[in-house]
């Protein structure tokens, strides 16, 4: 059974400190049992007890059902489908949501207006809240899930440009009126399945990415550095832009991303 005590120890032990901003990704119930009621408000208050007044917690507050359902979006108040915590941060007095229909952020502490407000109508643009959080410098938390992939990885993807991946145009309805958004989303109708074996395997190696692990429970905490992990993707896929990929997708000829020579069609 899991007890507050073990909880912050083993925070602790991964390195979380005093005014970081982190990025939280979690799945609780993969820990195992606890020895403690209301579990999202006592991870919050550990991870926030050592944060401090100037560190800020964020989380993905995912709510790809607007998009894939054509559903109503209605900004906070639009339920996130990644978990339970991501629902409680969103919920919380004082945390703040980046504004996207589907791929939005929600913040709480020192740098959550910051990082959440005057974005762009992009997930993944220059002023998304994930390049936010690399100026910012932040670390990367994984309660009770791996470490190879996550966020930072298809920031990465969207910013090198490959090939399966291109910038969905958005018609959105809100409460009194549509407006457009854009996100980068993978092309459909293809095995793009990661090999996230290799990309573990790999990420143990490099010794440029810091990586520090910590049991809790039946499963772990990882902590990792935001730009170290980001810069590790890119290199990869600068040189191999189907590096994350378990294999080369067979793109179909004729078709996008493998449409051929555009003369006669670029109207020049």
């Amino acid at each position: 059974m899991i007890t507050k005590k073990e909880i912050r120890n083993s925070l602790i032990k991964v390195g979380l400190k005093k005014n970081m901003t982190i990025l939280m990704s979690s799945s609780l119930i993969s820990l195992g049992k606890m020895q403690i009621e209301n579990y999202y408000e006592t991870f919050f208050y550990e991870i926030m007890r050592i944060l401090g007044r100037k560190g800020t917690l964020c989380v993905n507050s995912y709510s790809t059902q607007i998009i894939r359902n054509n559903e109503v979006y209605l900004g906070k108040k639009t339920p996130s489908n990644a978990g339970g915590f991501e629902n409680y941060l969103k919920k919380l007095n004082g945390s703040y949501t980046s504004n996207h229909p589907a791929h939005s952020v929600t913040a709480y502490g020192n740098k959550s207006k910051y990082i959440c407000q005057n974005n762009g109508i992009n997930n993944f643009d220059l002023n998304s809240p994930y390049f936010k959080l690399l100026k910012l410098n932040s670390k990367i938390l994984r309660l009770g899930i791996n470490y190879e992939s996550n966020s930072f990885t298809h920031v990465a993807e969207a910013l090198c440009g490959v090939p399966y991946f291109y910038c969905k145009w958005l018609r959105v309805k809100t409460k009194n009126k549509y407006k457009n958004y854009s996100m980068y989303v993978r092309h459909l109708g293809y095995d793009l399945s990661f090999n996230k074996k290799k990309l573990k395997n790999d990420l143990d190696g490099d010794k440029k990415v810091k990586i520090k692990s910590s049991n809790l429970g039946i499963g772990y905490v990882h902590l990792l550095d935001a730009n170290q992990y980001f810069e590790f993707i890119k290199k990869k896929l600068l040189f191999d832009p189907h590096y994350l990929l378990t294999k080369k997708p067979k793109y179909k000829k004729g078709k996008i991303p493998y449409d051929g020579p555009t003369k006669g069609k670029d109207g020049v």
